[in-house]
């Protein structure tokens, strides 16, 4: 009995400890592999009987614009995917909850400028020093996405988003050329709708491809006036609602509109 009491309290006390050294390791590891940008890591938490790894309030920041930070992640959650161990596999389920990402036009350019391309800015070198295993199935919930242009009053704002993605690390039907099944779906605009399902290989190079159906449901097109004055053309109404299919590969890239 006292030596199942002990047990508990170690249990009870080792996080008191340990919280604040990842926390510190998690933060340090991340910058060190980010470039032009850098996270801020507020709370830290390690549960020990399954070794799950939360994160609490992680702010993402474009050091060129410090004052203004891109990203905020309330809940970064981490933890093994128990189903894979069946197959032989050890890897993790990621879990992203009410995620918020504003960008705005002088950021964007900023970007655009830097001589290192996005794609190349450390992402996933940074999520992948989080945790010791390599993330196999992903999900964002509920997060809200914001492009503002020159016009303030004309955001361009994703609401409710939800990503799914599985078999990332293709430890199943690995010989096919999509082996991960994706699915998305968001609220555009306050009034429409935009969804795609299909499947996806992440492991491509230099980018991860995929084919999915899309369909997009009464997207009001005013919302995109700045940013068409650039090519001169103007509207002032109407929605856009339509139905295909998008395929985006190192060899392939096509779109079919059905509708």
């Amino acid at each position: 009995m006292v030596a199942l009491v002990g047990f508990v309290a170690i249990l009870i006390a080792a996080p008191l400890f340990l919280d604040p050294i990842i926390r510190t390791s998690v933060e340090r590891n991340m910058n060190a592999r980010l470039k032009g940008y850098e996270t801020r890591v507020a709370r830290a938490h390690l549960r020990l009987l399954d070794g799950a790894l939360t994160l609490g309030d992680v702010t993402l920041i474009q050091k060129a614009h410090a004052r203004s930070p891109v990203g905020h992640f309330p809940v970064l959650s981490i933890e093994i995917q128990w189903s894979e161990l069946l197959t032989g596999h050890v890897v993790a389920d990621l879990l992203l909850f009410h995620p918020r990402l504003h960008i705005d036009l002088t950021q964007l350019r900023s970007e655009r400028a830097d001589k290192v391309p996005f794609s190349k800015k450390g992402w996933q070198d940074a999520i992948e020093s989080i945790y010791p295993v390599k993330i196999n199935h992903f999900t964002v919930d509920d997060a809200d996405v914001t492009y503002v242009d020159t016009d303030p009053t004309r955001p361009l704002r994703l609401e409710h988003l939800y990503i799914a993605a599985d078999n990332i690390r293709n430890t199943r039907s690995a010989r096919i050329a999509y082996p991960s099944p994706i699915k998305a779906e968001a609220t555009v605009f306050d009034v429409g709708q935009a969804s795609i399902n299909g499947r996806a290989n992440f492991l491509t190079k230099p980018t991860a491809s995929l084919e999915a159906t899309y369909h997009i449901e009464n997207v009001p097109l005013k919302q995109f006036k700045p940013e068409l004055d650039r090519i001169n053309l103007d509207v002032s109404g109407g929605t856009l609602t339509s139905d295909g299919f998008v395929e985006y590969g190192t060899k392939t890239r096509r779109v079919e509109v059905k509708s």
